[in-house]
């Protein structure tokens, strides 16, 4: 399946700013390797949209000598390939039965990999877990499922269930990890039972349990001498209150150590010093905004700033293979990568960074002794292409496209924008056009769903770019109560719910009229999740703005929120409803699409899966019925098979077909 290789080579100098010692000249050697055989169209296909990465990740060996792909064939099917990474030869594939799927691979030791095991039944919008681990060796031979409770018909045999993370390989004993698992009542999945530490042998599935968590569903963090230090939990009170406990190695006791309500902001620890004592975290108690610290187990609130961005949280966090800090992810406007420590890793990727200004490039994996490392670079354009870097040579190779019939310089630009709402607030977004059109455009509103410590990013999103193919421009908003932007900026939307949420997206809309973007006879609004309830509820309170709604895994009856839905099965779940919408249920009426069709004059297009979980059939039934007593006429694409979102490649094809056809009919394109 895989295409011949030929290679050319750019030679490209670059000087740090840093210091003179990091002076050198990288060798670009572009090899168009890993190509699946298939053409490139000249013209890309709405298909072409709606598939998945074909490669979805790389990840180097300890020794450097493999690489494993995750990767999907032409039909969507996944399947597991481990290829020398001197020549790129296949050294074993894996296929899945029908319905399963591998999760994130890791290399349990230099010859054995492994991968959770997940399954496309549509509870969600991606695919779930039952908490089964799968691993092999690299010739393919081994294979064995080495954590799980369910037997091949995949009903549970035990009376609970679990999901295991590795948090330490044990290299001084290369047949175990350390592993994390969190056990689940097997009858009522977001039950939690207990969080348990174990030393997994990987080639048996044997296991010996090393430490019990004081608080279920806790993330725990081991030391550089594998002992369970930490446990991360949130309590079900009325606060949902975040608690941290420590202790001093695994057979001494656990002691509270902070406890932290909303109001206090959050503390995440991400991995101990060299020295045990020394810990890595992201915080907000200080700041509104997350940064990069450091404190003493002893005196958590005592917290030293590694890095802080006064407008956005810190994303995410690359740490090397020993704990320390390679770099921290923002998102301002694009998504940047800062490095703020000096380890090699950080300098390394500082200098591959100028080699693709434009891009965000970050680390996927690394050798153990960090010889060889696995790039990803990506853009909005671009939904990322793999590299592996030489540090000894100074070369940085290219692997493959993740999406090869991809083509970044056909894409759309997408441009971050700031813009002032009616109170004054300043709120943030991405605008994109179509190529070599900026004015009098119809325009697609597009908010994003959560909508709390959830948010838009500069990066390749496959509806953005679909519509912008077609004609239409797209903005993006982060309203206030998006996540990312600090704790102010979410805690703004609180309660707003169809209030000044809706506000900030009627205003962004607007200005893009008052712009000249957009012509204000061809707007229509389409969102999923919230995304749909803020697309409904912008075709109530504007109905001479918008010509169209679509609606995608909406939620649009927030009483019934309470009652149906995995957010109200727990204790959890229902205090950040009465925290985020409140309990008011004249209120909840008011603000809710169900209660107030008799506003809506735009065209409606209504899209759900029948095993929806978060927003379950019962949400969609309610605008429907409301909609079928008034006689309003709408469009409806109902699978029944489908989840929080469409999983199926097919039918994410008859929806984008459907939703180009809907906008065509009533803003043109």
């Amino acid at each position: 399946m895989f295409l011949n290789v030929y290679t050319t080579f750019l030679y490209v100098s670059t000087q740090t700013s840093r210091s003179t010692k990091h002076k050198f000249s990288i060798v670009l050697q572009v090899m168009c390797a890993l190509l699946i055989s298939f053409s490139v169209n000249a013209e890309i296909e709405v298909r072409d949209f709606a598939r998945f990465a074909q490669f979805q990740q790389i990840a180097i060996s300890p020794s450097g000598m493999y690489v494993a792909a995750s990767l999907q064939k032409d039909n969507g099917e996944p399947f597991v390939a481990v290829l020398n990474i001197d020549n790129l030869s296949v050294v074993s594939s894996l296929d899945f039965k029908e319905r399963e799927e591998p999760g994130r691979l890791t290399w349990l030791n230099d010859e054995r990999i492994g991968m959770p095991l997940y399954y496309t039944l549509g509870s969600l919008d991606h695919p779930i877990s039952w908490g089964d681990y799968f691993a092999m060796n690299i010739d393919g031979k081994k294979r064995k499922k080495i954590w799980g409770f369910r037997n091949k018909r995949g009903i549970a045999i035990n009376p609970d269930i679990s999901v295991m993370r590795i948090l330490n390989n044990l290299p001084r004993e290369p047949r175990s990890v350390l592993v994390e698992a969190t056990h689940y009542q097997n009858d009522r999945p977001l039950v939690l039972l207990s969080t348990k530490a174990y030393k997994l042998d990987v080639y048996s599935g044997k296991t010996k349990r090393i430490a019990t968590s004081p608080i279920r569903g806790a993330y725990l963090l081991a030391d550089h001498d594998d002992n369970i230090r930490i446990a991360v939990g949130v309590v079900a009170d009325d606060e949902n209150t975040l608690e941290i406990y420590h202790r001093t190695s695994n057979n001494k006791d656990w002691n509270l150590i902070s406890r932290l309500s909303a109001d206090d902001g959050e503390l995440i620890p991400l991995a101990f010093d060299k020295d045990n004592q020394t810990v890595f975290a992201t915080s907000d108690m200080n700041s509104t905004t997350k940064a990069l610290v450091k404190f003493n187990i002893n005196t958590p609130d005592k917290q030293e700033v590694i890095y802080k961005h006064d407008l956005v949280d810190i994303e995410s966090v690359e740490l090397s293979n020993d704990g320390q800090i390679i770099s921290a992810s923002i998102s301002p406007d694009f998504t940047y990568n800062k490095t703020p420590s000096n380890h090699v890793l950080g300098e390394w990727l500082h200098q591959i960074q100028s080699i693709f200004p434009n891009d965000t490039v970050s680390i996927t994996s690394s050798t153990t002794d960090e010889r060889r490392i696995i790039i990803k670079v990506s853009s909005a354009q671009n939904p990322g292409d793999f590299y592996m870097f030489d540090t000894q040579k100074r070369k940085l190779r290219f692997l493959t496209k993740s999406s090869p019939w991809i083509e970044p310089k056909k894409m759309a630009e997408v441009q971050p924008i700031k813009l002032s709402v009616r109170d004054g607030m300043e709120v943030f977004g991405y605008l994109t056009k179509p190529l070599n059109q900026n004015k009098n455009l119809p325009l697609v509103i597009l908010p994003h769903g959560g909508p709390h410590n959830v948010r838009d990013y500069w990066e390749y999103d496959p509806d953005v770019q679909l519509l912008a193919k077609h004609g239409y421009a797209v903005l993006q908003l982060n309203y206030r109560g998006s996540g990312g932007y600090g704790r102010d900026y979410q805690a703004n939307g609180y309660g707003e719910w169809g209030g000044k949420m809706q506000d900030d997206l009627t205003d962004a809309t607007n200005w893009a009229i008052n712009s000249g973007l957009a012509d204000e006879k061809r707007i229509c609004v389409y969102g999923a999740s919230y995304g749909g309830y803020a697309a409904m509820m912008a075709a109530i309170k504007e109905p001479n703005l918008y010509k169209c709604a679509i609606g995608y895994a909406g939620v649009y009856d927030l009483p019934l929120l309470f009652q149906e839905g995995d957010i109200s099965d727990t204790k959890r779940g229902l205090n950040y409803l009465d925290k985020v919408i409140g309990k008011d249920q004249n209120e909840l009426k008011q603000r809710s699409p169900a209660y107030n069709v008799d506003k809506i004059k735009a065209g409606l297009f209504f899209v759900h899966g029948g095993k929806d979980e978060r927003a379950p059939i019962e949400q969609l039934n309610a605008m429907t019925k409301a909609l079928d007593n008034i006689k309003y006429p709408y469009e409806l694409m109902l699978k029944g098979n489908e989840g929080h979102g469409f999983y199926q490649l097919d039918n994410r094809e008859e929806f984008y077909k459907r939703l180009l056809s809907f906008l065509k009919q009533h803003i043109g394109n």
